[in-house]
């Protein structure tokens, strides 16, 4: 491996775990509006009608899904790890 390709995965190592350290604080934080009606409105539905209702703009599907496998565990974590994962993804 060169010296380039270590010093990119190097920063970019570093950059992912500073990113994540942003991001920790506030997945303990409360439930925001927006995702506590996600949870009260979609989360009951059918799989089917969280894919497919798209009446209203707060339903994001894959989200709407998440929290439908995930709201019986009554975790805050939990409700947000996909967003966790998918802003670390970003970076």
């Amino acid at each position: 491996m060169s010296v380039r390709t270590r010093q990119f995965l190097l920063y970019s190592a570093m950059i992912t775990v500073l990113a994540l350290c942003l991001r920790l604080p506030w997945l303990y934080n409360a439930l925001e509006y927006d995702e506590l009606w996600s949870l009260q409105n979609y989360a009951p539905l059918s799989i089917g009608q969280i894919l497919t209702d798209l009446g209203l703009p707060n339903n994001h599907p894959l989200n709407s899904l998440w929290l439908k496998i995930v709201a019986g565990w009554d975790s805050r974590v939990l409700l947000r790890f996909h967003s966790l994962l998918a802003g670390l993804g970003t970076v």
